[in-house]
Order: structure tokens, then sequence, then C-alpha cells
């Protein structure tokens, strides 16, 4: 587990060029990413 967390919000999700980067970077375990089911769907 990571040291830190975040919650991706959909504003945040919707531009794909910052997604796939925030997306990466916790692949690489530098941060956990939360979001709810009212925020992706």
């Amino acid at each position: 587990m990571t040291p830190h967390g975040a919650v991706l919000d959909a504003c945040v999700l919707v531009n794909a060029a910052v997604r796939d980067t925030l997306l990466r970077l916790a692949q690489r375990g530098l941060y956990t990413p939360y979001w709810s089911d009212e925020i992706t769907k």
C-alpha cells in the first residue's frame, strides 16, 4: 500500500491525457486512487 491516496473526481477523469497520467502514476505505486460509483457513472 502506498502512503498517499487521492480521490479522483469526474472533472479529472474526463480529460484522457490527465486520466492516463494519473492512472499510470498509480500503477507505479506513487499513490492510491479512490473514487465512488457516483463519480464513475
